[in-house]
């Protein structure tokens, strides 16, 4: 064998923005398969019952009817 002769080396995998975006996209549709479709009963709406110590005159109280109230409107009166 002389010295002259060339060693080859292992190819090695360019990472590049699109093997990235590869893998991404193979790891969300593996979750997605991964996890089972849940679908909601009919149970009806939940009721959460909330104690405050805030007089009700007072601000506080004010702000936590106020999103209260938002948060039914955006359950669709589920919550």
């Amino acid at each position: 064998m002389s010295l002259d002769a060339k060693v080859q080396e292992p190819e090695t995998k360019r990472i590049s923005r699109r093997n990235i975006l590869k893998a991404a996209v193979a790891a969300g549709g593996a979750a997605v398969l991964g996890f089972p479709m849940i679908a909601k009963g009919q149970a009806g709406p939940v009721t959460m019952r909330w104690q405050s110590t805030w007089p009700q005159k007072d601000i506080f109280h004010e702000f936590a009817l106020d999103f209260a109230k938002k948060v039914n409107e955006m359950s669709g009166g589920d919550l």
